[in-house]
């Protein structure tokens, strides 16, 4: 309201003075200004890219757009004055009246001018009480995973609504909207049919400059930079690949004392006609801030197309997992990163060239865009259909309580999920021994509680029935506790607990395990520990050629689950699914 208030003062007292001067010289103004104004939003950025380089980033854009239309404007008036050093005689009502309206005409351009510098210099969300999006006041919230103790902090100017959606959270403008109308203004004469028509028209790279510019000023530490630009006129950012992902699993990247929400469990495209897209751009050293991290948010990102912004909607990260952020957040990629992974969901016919041909390809003229001077062309860029592969340079950095997991699995809160993970291990060895009841390195043998195929001492397959306690399977002279593994492959180990229904989780055929490269692998083998009684007895299945499909069910209950998996060797693991819902994102690296 405030910042709506002086545009209101200012075009008042701008057309007043407009008014003493007389109806010619207003009107000469008035022309002047409109000149100045446009041609000044016309070329502003070129000015600050070509001439300045980046230096003073952050003011640049304001600066230079005021600037601009200043000089523009006097040596259009010093021009004309010096062609017409005199003034036309008209009658004193038309001398008033055009002479007024002139001045608000002027005025308009003015403070059309004046509110759009405003915008692009490194203020917060709210330029004197005026946002784009509704954000609200400050609150205090404690924040918990700091040390050990909790914190008091105070929250300000967050966004109402987690997104840009006018359908959530209508766009506010000014009570005399001068910057709309002045950008409205200069797209039309952009366009191909206008006078300030070029290689693109100001749409095509804008589409809504005035949401871009409040974009840029969320989520980022007062002292850090808004504008991000490499020195020496380097590469600030670099493509490193462009992936297309289906079901991914998903958290809440912020701490829920701070922002109070939740998210699904998982997110995927809403149909064939939907892609998650990845963008993992590498970011220039130069562009971070002085200790060495580079600050942004969800807002300050932008992929361009067809004249279309999209949003991105969180990282992936190393995890494989989604980190659901809003437009407002504080994300950082600390020093010893150099990438990061920005996910978008798009509407497959308004981003890509043919998305019934492959490899697909994004449209010609699309880029994206990180913190206003940080762009990557991407046209015709290529799609690849699978997962990014995974990299420890790659990520950001998160607060401990949000990554409240042990490393190699990171929990899902899926209900209907009939384990919980525990860990995640890359061995061939059994938690505990089997007596075969005999010695020999190659042989297919009955035991007691079993049986079992050995190949060079190691089970290439085994069947325990449950009916003998752990303590007693593994008594005896001629104990085996090797997993036969395939040349080229390991076999992973996850331990879990079962959840509700205690054989719910035994269909051991529904579970698959996903990697990087988008491979999924099947089990080979299953065992549980059981209580019988007062005892705990295995119950288990392996078969390295065959896989397995099921466990029987026996009476007592089943603690401990362990899946087995063979998978080759240099992957990373990304997903633990049963009947194709995840049950966890894993980080594990099969070495």
């Amino acid at each position: 309201m405030i910042f709506s208030i002086i545009i209101i003062l200012l075009i008042g007292g701008i057309a007043y003075f407009h008014y003493v001067q007389g109806c010619f010289s207003a009107t000469l103004s008035a022309i002047c200004a409109a000149f100045a104004a446009v041609l000044a939003v016309g070329y502003h950025e070129t000015v600050v890219e070509s001439l300045l380089g980046g230096r003073v980033a952050d003011y640049a854009h304001g600066m230079v757009l005021a600037g601009l239309f200043a000089a523009i404007y006097l040596v259009l008036r010093l021009a004309f004055d010096g062609f017409v050093p005199g003034n036309v005689r008209l009658p004193l009502y038309v001398e008033k009246g055009v002479a007024a309206v002139a001045g608000v005409v002027a005025g308009v351009f003015c403070t059309g001018v004046l509110a759009i510098a405003a915008q692009l210099l490194p203020f917060g969300p709210s330029v004197a009480g005026y946002s784009r999006f509704e954000v609200g006041g400050a609150r205090d919230v404690t924040v918990t995973g700091i040390g050990a103790r909790a914190v008091d902090l105070r929250t300000y100017n967050e966004l109402v609504e987690d997104t840009f959606d006018p359908a959530k959270s209508p766009v506010q403008k000014l009570l005399v909207p001068v910057d709309d109308m002045l950008l409205g203004l200069v797209a039309r004469l952009s366009r191909p049919d206008g006078s300030l028509a070029g290689r693109r028209s100001l749409e095509s790279v804008h589409p809504d400059y005035l949401l871009e510019a409040f974009g840029q000023r969320l989520g980022i530490e007062a002292g850090a930079k808004k504008v991000a630009v490499a020195p020496g006129r380097a590469e600030t950012l670099t493509l490193k690949g462009i992936y297309r992902i289906g079901e991914v699993a998903q958290i809440q990247g912020e701490l829920t004392s701070i922002r109070d929400r939740s998210v699904a469990p998982t997110v995927r495209p809403a149909s064939d006609r939907e892609s998650l897209l990845v963008f993992r751009v590498a970011i220039h050293p130069g562009a971070a801030d002085k200790d060495g991290n580079f600050r942004f948010s969800l807002g300050s990102v932008r992929l361009c197309v067809d004249g279309v912004n999209w949003y991105p909607i969180g990282t992936l990260e190393d995890s494989g997992v989604l980190f659901s952020s809003r437009m407002d957040d504080f994300l950082i990629m600390p020093r010893s990163k150099e990438a990061v992974d920005l996910v978008f969901r798009v509407i497959n016919a308004e981003v890509m060239e043919d998305p019934r041909a492959r490899p697909l390809k994004l449209k010609a003229g699309a880029f994206l865009e990180i913190k206003r001077m940080a762009r990557v062309d991407l046209g015709g860029q290529p799609i690849t259909d699978s997962a990014p592969p995974r990299d420890a340079k790659v990520g950001l950095l998160w607060k401990p309580a949000v990554l409240e997991n042990k490393p190699g699995a990171l929990r899902i809160d899926t209900a209907d999920a009939p384990i919980e993970v525990l860990s995640v291990q890359v061995s061939d060895e059994l938690f505990t021994s089997i007596n075969v009841g005999r010695g020999d390195s190659e042989m297919s043998t009955d035991f007691t509680g079993g049986k079992a195929t050995l190949v060079s001492r190691r089970f290439k397959s085994f069947e325990v029935d449950g009916s003998i306690s752990i303590r007693r399977l593994a008594e005896g002279e001629y104990k085996v506790r090797q997993l036969l593994v395939p040349p080229g492959r390991r076999i992973v180990q996850i331990k879990a607990a079962r959840k509700g229904n205690p054989w719910g989780w035994s269909d051991i055929g529904k579970y698959e395990l996903e990697d990087a490269t988008g491979a999924r692998h099947a089990p080979v083998g299953a065992w549980a520990v059981v209580k019988v009684g007062t005892s705990d007895h295995l119950l288990g299945r392996y078969d390295v050629e065959r896989g397995v499909r099921d466990l029987p069910q026996i009476d007592g209950t089943p603690t401990d689950v362990y899946l087995a998996f063979a998978v080759p060797q240099g992957v990373t693991l990304t997903m633990l699914k049963f009947n194709n819902k995840p049950v966890a994102a894993l980080t594990t690296q099969v070495k």
